[in-house]
């Protein structure tokens, strides 16, 4: 039946039924631009540096940053704009920390990253990210940030993030860092895994004016996470063509929290279209917690699997649990696969 009504929701996309696999990141045209740079080496515009942190300091505005296989346990803090940072595959950032904040520091503006590894960053203040954004924009892509205080840690003056086929995994601290937590602007997400949030962190918190989510995982496995997409200014925001799963442990009631802190922006508006959501949750769980005074979120074309109580207009599809659905029993994720990017 799920499979059935999967194709009849979504002719128009690419999501598709397929075997789920463990992380998005595969050989591409940035891995082989990082073949210059050897093991254990940092090159910057062709230059080989000892640490990220030199080669940060030495690259020009529009320069590129090659890093090399091998293990770094120092990270670095970047000043310059419009850098290009390509990571190989085979690289990992483990445990690095810069200025008592991040691995990655970024200062300066239009910064994008590809195919950085990056986990077990952890700081006194318990917000310990793979990347630290102090910037404008930055674009991740083909990164996964694992077993640390935080993802991505941005702050109001941030104009805009973009994250593609990247990977988030269980990542959180004490309800106060989350997988991705952006306080300002724009927060576009395509193609990219989040799992197992924990210690009561989102999986996504944003503050900004205008959010997008789309061909995406977001799930909850095992975890003691709390919401699945916190966006608690408001905003103009769209979820559409995800697989959306919160599990048995999840430690709040509610998948999505949109407007709770009253809205900040001047278009608030939630438009939720064409996911899969399923609730794992004993007992069920609420959709979305609004705050006062929201327009009513349009939630359309969703095929919702469990208990999750919402008054769903007509346009959606229910099914009472993973059973009537034919679906893995427990919190297994079922066969799918987001698009491959352009």
């Amino acid at each position: 039946m799920y499979r059935d009504l999967l194709k009849r929701l979504r002719r128009k996309t690419a999501l598709g039924l397929a075997a789920l696999m463990p992380f998005l990141v595969a050989a591409s045209a940035a891995a082989q631009t990082v073949a210059a740079a050897g093991q254990q080496q940092i090159l910057a515009d062709g230059k080989v540096f000892a640490s990220i942190d030199a080669a940060f300091k030495a690259v020009p505005d529009g320069g590129i940053i090659r890093i090399g296989p091998g293990t770094y346990r120092e990270g670095g803090t970047l000043t310059k704009s419009n850098v290009l940072i390509l990571a190989d595959p085979d690289s990992m950032f483990d445990g690095a920390v810069a200025g008592g904040k991040a691995t990655f520091v970024i200062r300066g503006d239009n910064t994008t990253i590809e195919g950085m590894n990056c986990k077990n960053v952890r700081v006194r203040d318990n917000n310990g990210a793979c990347i630290r954004h102090e910037a404008a924009t930055i674009t991740l892509r083909g990164v996964t940030f694992a077993d640390s205080q935080q993802g991505i840690l941005a702050g109001g003056n941030s104009k805009k993030v973009v994250i593609e086929d990247s990977n988030f995994l269980r990542l959180g601290k004490n309800g106060r860092a989350h997988g991705v937590y952006i306080n300002g602007g724009e927060l576009i997400i395509r193609r990219s895994i989040f799992r197992g949030s924990k210690d009561q962190a989102h999986a996504i918190k944003h503050r900004g004016h205008k959010f997008l989510l789309e061909d995406s995982l977001v799930a909850s496995d095992q975890a003691d996470d709390s919401r699945l997409i916190d966006l608690p200014a408001g905003g103009d925001a769209v979820v559409r063509n995800n697989l959306l799963i919160e599990g048995p442990n999840s430690v709040n009631w509610s998948l999505f929290s949109f407007g709770v802190e009253g809205v900040k922006h001047e278009i608030n508006a939630l438009l939720i279209e064409s996911n899969t959501i399923i609730g794992d949750r004993p007992g069920g769980a609420e959709f979305i917690q609004a705050g006062d005074g929201v327009p009513r979120p349009i939630v359309t074309r969703n095929v919702v699997i469990g208990n999750v109580r919402y008054d769903w207009p007509a346009s959606n599809y229910r099914l009472k649990d993973r059973a009537e659905a034919g679906l893995p029993e427990g919190t297994a994720i079922p066969d799918w696969r987001p698009p491959r990017g352009p």
